[in-house]
């Protein structure tokens, strides 16, 4: 490591700060804007670029789900590649990015499509939101559901209701929701891909927004989301349970799948040290 750590804080927006950070013998260098820091591998244009995309979604997207802003700007660890990534972080085949809780920061690699950073930038939001910690399944689906965008002409994204998950449940069976939304892990291969279909559903009914706020200040009593879900539905869990799969047949399409993995946070430690979190 070259020097301290620099708080995200003390620096004007969009500014770069001089001197490189070293980490396993890669430079990384802070460029921080209103609401993220990056700690970053990538060219100083793209970087502006994607720092803007965030921000950009931050604005649109964070004050329609929570009242509370995040406290701190939102920290992210970018790679040069993927390869550097997999190998610096010992990721799994098949993760792109992780957000690590203990830390509260997201490590990834530079790619043009933000889809992976906004996904994990949700992992952040639930994190400061959810003191008691949101289900997993709640957890996963609802940044999943920001992991897939499409640049529109006017420059906001839109939301694919249709990606790579909800594609490998065309081919799957169907587990029964409310075996999903009361487990504490997802251990089967297509637990995210239903977990993210639910609320693409939900934000194809134009629900989404409600359900994420009525399970925000209820989920002490209801932490498994059930009773939210239902309520804003204005149905029981069964009946939700049969509309959500024929909404998948509908929009699904045959896929290979996904397999679903555990995140491997080892090296931690050592960021925790580079960082000084």
């Amino acid at each position: 490591m070259n020097g301290p750590a620099v708080q995200a804080e003390t620096i004007k927006p969009y500014s770069l700060y001089a001197q490189p950070i070293l980490y396993k013998g890669l430079s990384f260098k802070l460029l921080t804007g209103r609401h993220y820091a990056l700690y970053c591998r990538c060219s100083q244009d793209e970087a502006r670029t994607l720092l803007r995309q965030l921000d950009a979604f931050y604005e649109r997207e964070y004050a329609q789900f929570f009242v509370n802003p995040v406290a701190d700007k939102t920290r992210i660890v970018l790679f040069q590649d993927e390869l550097e990534y997999r190998r610096s972080v010992n990721a799994p085949d098949g993760q792109w990015a992780h957000y690590d809780p203990a830390l509260k920061i997201s490590l990834s690699y530079y790619q043009k499509n933000p889809g992976a950073l906004f996904h994990e930038s949700v992992h952040r939001w639930l994190d400061a939101n959810y003191h008691s910690g949101a289900a997993l399944w709640f957890n996963e689906g609802f940044a999943s559901y920001f992991e897939s965008p499409m640049l529109k002409a006017d420059g906001s994204w839109q939301y694919q209701k249709v990606n790579f998950r909800i594609q490998s449940l065309a081919q799957q069976d169907w587990r029964p929701l409310t075996d999903l939304m009361r487990r504490i892990d997802l251990r089967y291969p297509t637990d995210k891909a239903q977990a993210r279909a639910l609320f693409a559903y939900l934000a194809d009914r134009g629900l989404l927004r409600d359900y994420v706020r009525q399970y925000l200040e209820t989920c002490f009593g209801d932490p498994d989301g059930i009773a939210a879900l239902e309520l804003v539905l204005h149905a029981p869990l069964g009946q939700i349970d049969l509309d959500l799969q024929e909404w998948v047949h509908k929009h699904g399409a045959p896929a290979t799948g996904e397999t679903s993995k555990s995140i491997d946070q080892r090296g931690s430690v050592a960021l925790r040290e580079l960082f000084q979190f």
